[in-house]
């Protein structure tokens, strides 16, 4: 017979299948948010959202949501990167603060990652953030520097999205937030964590072998296809002889 506990994993597995199946349904996924599950690990997932309006616009932010062992009691859990600087992502953790959204206990089958996946968009946006109060921010320094000295707010966003979009972090093979410890601030064992007992590779992890979303760079010839069949662009190769348009 099943003991208490691995009934609740079940449960919760079951739970969290529902709700990546519910994210199939175009309306419930935000539309620049990118989800992927965890090869490894049913209670961790794996996303990326392509930011296109305010402060961080442009950025491509990788994010986790981590499913703590009590649920669907607790709320699901989203951590963003060292990188990002904003008033909802706490500086030290990683985590966002979903308080706002989510005041009370997880109401399953009423609270959906959906949701989250909204909330996370619109924490974006400068109409929510300008709607943020005191009590409901993870980084009070930050949330008070957009609210007294908007430039250098800005910059300082502009400063994430210039690192976001960085070579080191949009190829990034470890597919996740960055922190080796998602579940860190949880105050309980890692949840996420995956291949107990293993030891951590001594050699770099490869492009076949890596985890999450991933970006490969493109070389010169699929660039110059790419931005054909975009553009409609034909790049024709000139001799050094041959005269430039000034």
């Amino acid at each position: 017979m099943p003991s208490a506990q691995q009934l609740q994993l079940e449960f919760a597995q079951r739970d969290i299948s529902f709700q990546y199946a519910q994210l199939t349904q175009p309306q419930n996924t935000p539309k620049g948010i990118y989800v992927q599950l965890d090869d490894d690990d049913t209670h961790l997932w794996h996303c990326i959202i392509f930011v296109s309006g305010g402060p961080f616009n442009g950025g491509i932010f990788r994010f986790d949501i981590v499913f703590p062992p009590s649920y669907p009691s607790s709320t699901p859990q989203v951590f963003f990167p060292p990188t990002l600087l904003h008033p909802l992502v706490d500086p030290d953790s990683g985590r966002m603060l979903l308080s706002s959204k989510f005041p009370g206990a997880w109401k399953s089958r009423q609270d959906f990652v959906s949701h989250i996946l909204a909330f996370v968009k619109g924490a974006f946006e400068e109409r929510s953030l300008e709607n943020l109060r005191e009590g409901q921010v993870a980084n009070a320094e930050v949330y008070r520097m957009f609210r007294t000295h908007r430039s250098l707010f800005n910059k300082l966003a502009l400063q994430s999205v210039a690192l976001s979009t960085a070579p080191s972090s949009l190829y990034d093979v470890s597919g996740g937030s960055g922190f080796p410890n998602p579940s860190v601030g949880l105050n309980k064992a890692n949840p996420a964590k995956v291949a107990i007992g293993k030891e951590a590779p001594s050699r770099p992890v490869g492009m076949d072998e890596a985890n999450g979303i991933l970006f490969r760079k493109l070389d010169d010839e699929e660039m110059a296809n790419l931005r054909r069949d975009i553009f409609g662009e034909e790049q024709e190769a000139q001799s050094p002889e041959s005269p430039k348009p000034l």
